[in-house]
């Protein structure tokens, strides 16, 4: 008898992005984010490592042949053994960490894997039918009841997903104006009416007479709304979009708050600050009172208030913890219940607060470190926006308030700062632009820096090799790439690559130890990127690197590996990627370590909860008092770093890595944050990044949710 030969079956690829999220055990999977959630804790796979556990639940408890894995997982490319290995023994330590009660993965001997949910019992992928389930089983159901039960259950259900987790979608970008409103002046405080028609926006000379200004969002001329002899900024249109209501500023005495009606008239004063120069300022959801930042007096931190319009009478609203420094910031969530505020713990921390209105216990939906200081509402009162700031730039985040995993939406290499929402997912942002030139030290402080680069604009990093070749990612008319400098030769492009442009900005660069090779880490919306290209320029290896945050990465003494400090959910650590093997990286510290750099076979690196730079191995210990953090390198045996951070006064410190006092190698005025110095081994001189002009502008996106 004949039979009809089936095709062969050709597993699906698994591809994160399109997977839905699922629950396994007491997990909570989220294959788009690599994220695995249970309890208070979350947890950051690898692509990899999620694909598998991704491709071991689809089967739903059937064996998984390792043939399938390498299609599923790797695109058909076969890999060793080991790389699967390695994918399942992360696997398994994930499950050891919840005490093994979300799952188990049995290995088959010569076949594959089966994971096994939380009651050891095989996953089955489908339920017995009628026909043969036990006596145990109820009856069916009657039709139409069986309906209405059905219908019962589901709307249950929709209602628990919608209360437990809010709407659905993620925030993405769909419209992009950035910058909208573009000048060689200070233009800040972006502020949408309530129909998104318009913007309100405080724009000036300088920070010490600035006025309020209006910009129909379709374009057109600008529109002057004040006229003080003071410093307007922070306006905020009532609810009905008939005033705004701004502060007034002036060194040395408290600020004031006014009202001006739109599209013109007289301001008048409604209130005064007790201690603060300057304040942030907000309407109530019925347009009856103000919130602003204040002190009870110079001495005292700043606190929310609330400013009655009708008495003129404020009163302090919000009564935090003695711990904190300042609350700043108030914005009330457009349906009324919430507000949303800046607080800052201690000289660093700050903190995300949602506090509820009509009384309750604050909940913190974000502590960080970083430099960001926007937050705005979503329209729907559901999710909170956030900048964030750090060594790579800026990004804008979406914090969604009943808890589940935030996510971000896009980066920036300009740096955003304060954000402000409007109708149908309208989002305008402060935008800070600056332009840099190379530059050599100055000798004395108070002396101007000396540019030794003209030719290029927009320098973003810096590094030189051991033979004294300087290499350099910045700007030529519009094109970024790597520029190489030969010891005594005018700079020569090396490669083009993509940067902000792309949606992604490029850390530090990092030559190999023989100046055979540069490494650096590609930052985008999707992630971390690390690359590396020969001196001439060809690519010799390229992979993911999966992390909340990452250090720059460093070359061991062979030149056959990199080291990288990289954030999960638990903390940095440092891990090593062999270049020949990437998917195979390791840890090679404990918690605790980042921004590590090597000399030779010593390994140097900065602890998160510790001042200085601290020898790693060997006979572990401090080696120089500064910094906290970065920028810091090891230069010519010497650990050189900034003193103080971003200043005018600037200096360039070197500490020998033997350990020692601190000497001044130079200053260096006009110094860019978050940018690092380069020390030529050849003549001991120090160039940095210097800004050369810097500008604030506004722009505004749309967000919608897919």
């Amino acid at each position: 008898m004949n039979e009809h030969l089936k095709p062969p079956r050709v597993p699906e690829p698994i591809r994160l992005s399109d997977e839905p999220d699922f629950s396994l055990g007491n997990f909570q999977v989220q294959p788009s984010l690599r994220e695995v959630r249970w309890g208070d804790r979350r947890e950051q796979l690898e692509p990899r490592v999620m694909q598998v556990l991704v491709a071991l639940s689809r089967a739903g408890g059937a064996v998984v042949s390792r043939d399938d894995l390498n299609e599923r997982c790797w695109d058909g490319r076969i890999v060793g053994e080991a790389a699967i290995n390695r994918c399942i023994s992360k696997l398994r330590e994930l499950s050891d960490a919840a005490g093994k009660t979300s799952f188990q993965i049995e290995t088959i001997p010569r076949v594959g894997y089966r994971l096994r949910a939380r009651d050891s019992s095989p996953m089955v992928a489908a339920r017995p039918s009628a026909e043969t389930a036990s006596p145990s089983v109820p009856p069916r159901l009657p039709r139409a009841l069986g309906w209405f039960a059905a219908a019962v259950v589901l709307g249950v259900a929709i209602a628990a997903i919608i209360f437990f987790r809010g709407p659905s979608g993620k925030w993405i970008v769909v419209e992009s104006h950035q910058p909208f409103i573009t000048t060689s002046q200070i233009a800040r405080w972006p502020a949408f009416s309530p129909d998104g028609t318009m913007i309100a926006y405080s724009f000036g000379p300088d920070i010490a007479s600035r006025k309020i200004y209006l910009r129909l969002r379709n374009g057109g001329n600008p529109i002057q709304l004040t006229h003080d002899a003071l410093d307007a900024s922070s306006p905020a249109w009532s609810p009905d979009g008939s005033t705004i209501a701004y502060v007034l500023a002036q060194t040395g005495r408290p600020c004031r708050i006014m009202l001006i009606p739109v599209p013109a008239g007289a301001s008048r004063q409604v209130g005064r600050c007790r201690a603060a120069e300057r304040s942030d300022v907000s309407w109530d959801h019925a347009g009856q009172a103000l919130f602003f930042a204040d002190s009870a007096s110079e001495d005292k931190p700043q606190r929310i208030w609330r400013l009655d319009l009708q008495s003129g009478r404020a009163v302090e609203f919000v009564h935090p913890r003695a711990s904190a420094r300042d609350d700043d910031a108030p914005s009330l969530s457009p349906d009324g219940q919430t507000m949303l505020l800046i607080r800052w713990i201690g000289g660093t921390i700050r903190q995300i607060v949602l506090h509820p209105v009509s009384g309750g216990a604050e909940r913190v939906l974000l502590q960080s470190s970083d430099d960001g200081n926007g937050a705005a509402w979503s329209s729907d009162s559901a999710t909170v926006f956030v900048t964030r700031e750090n060594r790579w730039g800026s990004s804008l985040w979406a914090y969604p308030v009943s808890g589940a995993v935030p996510w971000q939406i896009t980066t920036n290499a300009i740096g955003m700062g304060r954000i402000a929402s409007g109708p149908g997912g309208l989002l305008a942002m402060e935008l800070e632009s600056i332009e840099t030139d190379l530059a050599l030290a100055s000798a004395t402080a108070g002396q101007p820096p000396r540019i030794i680069d003209q030719d290029l604009s927009d320098v973003q990093r810096i590094s030189y090799a051991r033979d004294g070749t300087l290499a350099e990612i910045a700007d030529q008319s519009g094109a970024m790439g790597i520029w190489l400098a030969d010891p005594g030769k005018p700079l020569r492009p090396l490669l083009q690559i993509r940067t902000h442009s792309a949606g992604g900005f490029v850390s530090t660069l990092a030559w190999s130890p023989d100046g055979s090779k540069l490494a650096w880490t590609n930052v985008t919306g999707d992630g971390f990127i690390d690359r590396v290209i020969s001196r001439g320029g060809a690519p010799v290896a390229q992979f993911s690197v999966p992390a909340f945050d990452v250090g720059f990465p460093y070359w061991s003494a062979d030149g056959t590996s990199l080291q990288q400090a990289r954030r999960d959910a638990s903390g940095w650590r440092v891990w090593r990627t062999e270049i020949a093997r990437p998917d195979e990286s390791v840890p090679v510290s404990p918690y605790g370590w980042q921004f590590v750099q090597k000399q030779g076979m010593a390994t140097y690196g900065v602890k998160t909860d510790s001042m200085g730079v601290w020898r790693m191995d060997g006979k572990p210990g401090r080696v120089a008092d500064g910094p906290h953090g970065y920028p810091w390198r090891i230069a010519n045996d010497r650990i050189v770093y900034l003193d103080p951070f971003d200043s005018a006064d600037t200096r360039i410190m070197a500490v020998p890595i033997s350990g020692g006092p601190a000497v001044a190698l130079g200053y260096a005025p006009g110094i860019v944050s978050g940018l690092v110095v380069a020390v030529d081994p050849r003549t001991g001189q120090v160039v940095y990044v210097h800004r050369n002009h810097q500008d604030y502008n506004i722009g505004w996106i749309r967000l919608e949710r897919r």
